[in-house]
């Protein structure tokens, strides 16, 4: 059996509009093994990496993972807080020994998430 191996990283940060919010929103999904760091002189700024895929599942009230991805009305909620002017590109590849060839990548705005893959094209969500 063939493993996955995926890499994840935005493009550098973008700036959020209420940090506690993207915080609640943050523990109330699962994005696998991606870190989700918040830097920037305010720690008001996001950005996501990690080797893993973008695939977001929501919590239950114990804290673990269920159900199917939910990864763009996650991205969607995301994009509410995300400022005026900013945007959020995460990208990922991956591959299984090279007979498969994976790339994806949301851009989030505050105003829309656009979806871009090999596969499909792009795409709004």
């Amino acid at each position: 059996m063939a493993t996955a191996q995926f890499a994840t990283v935005s493009n550098s940060t973008a700036e959020v509009t209420d940090i506690d919010a993207v915080k609640e929103l943050l523990d109330d999904h699962h994005l696998g093994n991606l870190d989700i760091d918040f830097v920037g002189e305010n720690e008001d700024e996001i950005n996501i990496s990690g080797y893993d895929s973008l695939s977001v599942l929501q919590v239950d009230e114990h804290g673990d993972p269920h159900g199917h991805p939910v990864t763009d009305e996650f991205l969607e909620k995301l994009s509410s807080y995300i400022a005026d002017g900013e945007q959020l590109d995460i990208r990922t590849v991956g591959n299984t020994k090279l007979r498969h060839v994976f790339a994806t990548r949301y851009v989030v705005t505050s105003d829309s998430v656009t979806h871009t893959s090999l596969e499909d094209g792009t795409n709004e969500v």
